[in-house]
């Protein structure tokens, strides 16, 4: 089985600190915004243990960050980061993150608790912990774009590939908006 490893150079080698040029014949600028951030709150673990090897791993909020302005970097190629974000938001609080919502986050949890829509507003709360000044602006020129769009959001057209025609329909549209805004709440606390 082999996996692939993607490997994004950041920092003092981008060329404005918010994008790198990749050295083929198409020479295509990618953006960088939020890597710093990701990898500052990356996870070591060990790979290989004689001789002993560690790499760094993002998180959970710190992948979706990256994926976010990726997706918005390369749409509308980028439909499979669409899919990736719906199903980390939708299982978030899963994701090793229950203990934290009822210590720390006790407040969402009421009598309209649901996992998904609660699951989007602490991601974006950990998003404005984790973003500097700027990559938190981007994420939200970002969701205040797809919000404006509603139903016709191309994220939301994004996330709804592969679900079978029966599934898509306005309901599923409006869960997936509230998801969106939900995201954006979290940001404000």
């Amino acid at each position: 089985m082999t996996s692939t490893i993607d490997i994004i150079p950041f920092g003092e080698i981008s060329l404005d600190s918010a994008s790198i040029k990749w050295p083929d014949k198409e020479a295509k600028e990618m953006s960088v915004i939020g890597c710093e951030e990701c990898f500052q709150d990356s996870e070591s673990v060990r790979i290989q243990s004689n001789p002993p090897l560690d790499i760094k791993i993002a998180s959970t909020r710190g992948l979706i960050l990256m994926k976010l302005i990726s997706w918005k970097d390369g749409f509308p190629s980028r439909s499979r980061d669409a899919l990736d974000i719906l199903y980390i938001i939708k299982n978030y609080i899963e994701a090793g993150n229950m203990d934290r919502l009822q210590s720390e986050h006790s407040d969402l949890v009421d009598d309209q608790f649901d996992f998904e829509l609660t699951g989007a507003i602490l991601l974006g709360r950990d998003f404005a912990n984790l973003a500097n000044h700027s990559t938190l602006e981007t994420l939200k020129i970002i969701l205040i774009e797809e919000i404006k769009s509603g139903k016709n959001s191309k994220l939301i057209s994004d996330m709804m590939i592969g679900m079978s025609f029966l599934s898509k329909s306005d309901d599923l549209k409006n869960h997936l908006l509230k998801l969106l805004i939900n995201l954006f709440v979290g940001f404000k606390k």
